[in-house]
């Protein structure tokens, strides 16, 4: 789904609770049976770190790791397109991003959830 652009997740179909990341099995009432949902392209910056060094092949540094509030639930996503880290503050709009970050061993390509701010 996010080489499609869309951020899904999984619901219960037992107690209709929706996670993330997507689960196996609810925690809540213990169910296997879910349903892929998709979840807003936005979200708002709950917090965030800014790695300098260390930063993985295929990311730009500095690299922005942010907590991010989609539709009450929290990921964890690097920032991309950011254009001063020192001016990126908690509750900053960013919208859905992904990033493909590599193949599979049969060849597919994968995708890594990221975020990039909002213009203003």
């Amino acid at each position: 789904h996010l080489a499609e652009g869309r951020l899904t997740t999984t619901r219960c179909r037992s107690c209709g609770r929706t996670d993330w990341p997507p689960r196996g099995f609810c925690p809540v009432c213990t169910s296997d049976q879910f349903d892929w949902v998709d979840l807003p392209a936005e979200g708002e910056v709950r917090g965030f770190s800014v790695q300098e060094t260390g930063v993985p092949v295929g990311f730009q540094k500095p690299l922005v790791f942010a907590m991010i509030d989609v539709q009450k639930l929290r990921v964890f996503a690097p920032l991309v397109g950011v254009p001063d880290p020192g001016a990126l503050r908690v509750g900053a709009r960013v919208r859905l991003a992904p990033r493909r970050v590599g193949d599979d061993p049969d060849g597919r390509p994968r995708y890594l959830p990221a975020f990039t701010p909002v213009s203003t």
